[in-house]
């Protein structure tokens, strides 16, 4: 019988980004997949000026209310782009409801910075969300940003350790750091679980592209999902987005317009 999964996040109706990605990415993997799109966006919020927002949390509550009442199961459940409390708060009530495994994409920022629309309040409900966690995927910023410590654009080990001891304090789930540049030059994707830290490197591409990070921790469920353990899925989620985004950069895709995640579909198949 498939797996199923339940994905929360945003619909960005005209750039690739949160729903876009993670409905066909999971799809290809063979998860059976249904969304709550919390907002919906026009396009997603980095590089756009004109930026529109319409939060859809009060019919996502009905819509919860109709998956209980139907007795809809589900193997995970998937978190990304949270924008206000009582989105957090929803989320935290689903997460409670169903016993099945909970990734949360703690989205916050990037490069040193929160993202549009964002501030402190951000922060603590996310440090509350994921609690809840048995896998969380977040890149440095929001690792920094979570832990209270210095965002840096060069990591060294021992940065490293004392974050991941800080998140360890928050949550007890699997932790899986993204992008990470480190001082040997090389970008990585750092695993922690419980017991150990994997470090897996990999080809540094000058150029970042929305929704990489909805893809990466998209794959990785769908992985996890699929029997790898979470050392595997991240090697695994990690060289199908740095495919992803070579191919990207080569296409000449204008960045604002998100990720191309044709090669991730084709590396499934």
């Amino acid at each position: 019988m498939k797996k199923r999964a339940l994905v929360l996040q945003d619909f960005t109706a005209y750039t690739k980004a949160s729903i876009n990605i993670s409905l066909p990415v999971l799809e290809s993997l063979d998860i059976d997949t249904a969304v709550l799109p919390l907002s919906l966006l026009a396009t997603q919020s980095d590089g756009f000026d004109n930026f529109f927002i319409k939060d859809l949390q009060k019919e996502c509550e009905i819509i919860f209310e109709n998956f209980k009442k139907n007795n809809f199961s589900f193997d995970a459940i998937y978190s990304g782009y949270l924008s206000s409390f009582e989105q957090y708060n929803l989320a935290k009530q689903i997460f409670s409801t169903y016993n099945c495994t909970i990734l949360v994409d703690p989205v916050l920022g990037d490069d040193g910075k929160l993202y549009q629309g964002f501030d402190e309040s951000n922060i603590l409900y996310m440090k509350d969300l994921i609690k809840k966690a048995n896998i969380i995927t977040p890149n440095m910023t929001e690792s920094c940003l979570i832990t209270n410590y210095p965002f840096k654009g060069i990591f060294s080990i021992e940065d490293i350790k004392v974050i991941i001891d800080r998140i360890s304090d928050l949550t007890s789930s699997l932790v899986v750091l993204t992008s990470v540049c480190l001082e040997s030059g090389k970008l990585a994707n750092i695993v922690y679980d419980r017991k150990s830290i994997k470090i897996n490197s990999f080809e540094k591409i000058n150029a970042s592209y929305p929704g990489s990070g909805d893809l990466f921790a998209s794959l990785l469920l769908g992985f996890y999902l699929n029997g790898y353990d979470i050392f595997q899925a991240t090697e695994k989620a990690g060289l199908l987005t740095t495919s992803c985004i070579n191919y990207t950069f080569l296409s000449g895709r204008e960045r604002r317009l998100g990720i191309d995640i044709i090669n991730a579909l084709r590396g499934i198949k």
